[in-house]
């Protein structure tokens, strides 16, 4: 065998021929308890496969159950050097699990009277709940995780515990009267959460890629800003169009029930309108053809004006002086009148009016039938008085 010592700061109820064992697997017994320099020294009996251990091996009293028998339990290290027959774990390597006696010889006659009772109220609770038991033990290290964090929280806070413990006693007699109501109110919620413990993996995958998602969400909110104030100026922008809304609705709604007196005129004009439409389209059918000629026949005009233009103060100069003759004639007993005075500036012209009538200024023949230059004889001032 291979023969290793332990000393452990406390050994009782640890019996000789206890278990020695590593990763539950059972190598060894106790062969001796004794009592050394006050402390308790086991002496181990391992079987020869489990050498060499090393010096950072480390060892622990263990309980099977919470009123089993205790045994002993070896954690081998790859660290130190390697123990040989004989040799010895120190007590800084030791430790002992706390048993439930320990805890009961530790409290007074009152306490054990309310652990008591606390043992009777989980015996009558857990009865009959085998099945959720053994669903919340499966549940239970996390709990744990999370439980001695808010230990380490109280502790970290002077008198935080003694308060928590009477608090906790007032909390739980106040729910006494309705934890039946509490246990059957809180199935629903189970059925509501039992999905999520059933894909508990599809859940965390989801919770995994949550940062990144979220993340994303981030960026295209961060995108959507201008949006955002767009959507603001516009809002702002209605405003001034919604404000004035109702008071052009009540116009409208005034207009709409003033329009139909005005609706069946216009009916009316459009029933005739219609009627007079195909004779309109046949007029303008038959007119359609002749617009093409009188097109042409205005654009070939158009020189014949331009030249009339260009001698405008000669016509104008004509006609005031056609118009003097004729209103006023030739006094005495001159063979001239309005008829004669028509004739010769129409077809004599200058020259034949010097030789009929007298006390004009003399003048050659060679004026006759001669026209001067555009407007030769100066500007003459319209009959209307305008220049």
């Amino acid at each position: 065998h291979y023969d290793v010592s332990a000393d452990f700061v406390g050994a009782s109820n640890l019996g000789r021929y206890a278990e020695v064992r590593i990763a539950g697997r059972r190598v060894g017994q106790v062969l001796d308890v004794a009592p050394h320099a006050r402390l308790a020294r086991v002496r181990l009996q391992l079987n020869k496969d489990v050498r060499p251990l090393r010096s950072g091996t480390t060892a622990r009293i263990r309980l099977k159950g919470l009123l089993g028998a205790k045994f002993v339990e070896l954690t081998p290290s790859a660290r130190g050097t390697v123990l040989q027959d004989g040799a010895t774990l120190p007590a800084t390597q030791t430790s002992s699990s706390v048993e439930l006696f320990d805890v009961f010889a530790a409290l007074d006659k009152r306490r054990r009277t309310h652990l008591r009772d606390l043992l009777l109220g989980l015996g009558t609770g857990f009865t009959g709940r085998g099945q959720q038991l053994n669903e919340t033990l499966g549940e239970l290290p996390p709990a744990l995780r999370d439980l001695n964090s808010l230990a380490g929280a109280v502790n970290a806070r002077g008198g935080a515990a003694e308060r928590l413990m009477p608090s906790l006693d007032a909390a739980a007699g106040a729910f006494e009267p309705v934890r039946a109501d509490l246990a059957a109110g809180w199935d629903p919620q189970a059925r509501a959460l039992a999905p999520f413990r059933d894909r508990r993996g599809k859940v965390q995958d989801a919770l995994h890629v949550a940062p990144e998602a979220l993340d994303a969400v981030r960026s295209g909110l961060h995108a959507s800003d201008p949006l955002l104030i767009q959507t603001a100026r516009f809002a702002r922008a209605s405003r001034a169009l919604t404000v004035p809304a109702p008071a052009a609705l009540r116009q409208t709604t005034g207009l709409l029930r003033a329009s139909p007196g005005p609706l069946r005129t216009a009916r009316t004009l459009l029933q005739r309108t219609s009627r007079a439409v195909p004779p309109t389209l046949q007029l303008t059918r038959r007119i359609d053809p002749l617009i093409r000629p009188l097109i042409r026949s205005l654009r070939g005009g158009l020189p014949v004006f331009a030249e009339l233009d260009r001698r405008r103060c000669d016509l104008l100069g004509f006609v005031r002086n056609w118009r003097s003759m004729l209103a006023f004639g030739v006094p005495g007993s001159h063979p001239i009148g309005p008829v004669g005075g028509l004739r010769v500036t129409l077809v004599g012209g200058k020259g034949t009016a010097q030789q009929i009538v007298g006390g004009l200024p003399a003048a050659g023949t060679s004026d006759v039938g001669h026209y001067p230059a555009y407007c030769g004889l100066g500007q003459v001032t319209p009959l209307g008085g305008a220049k």
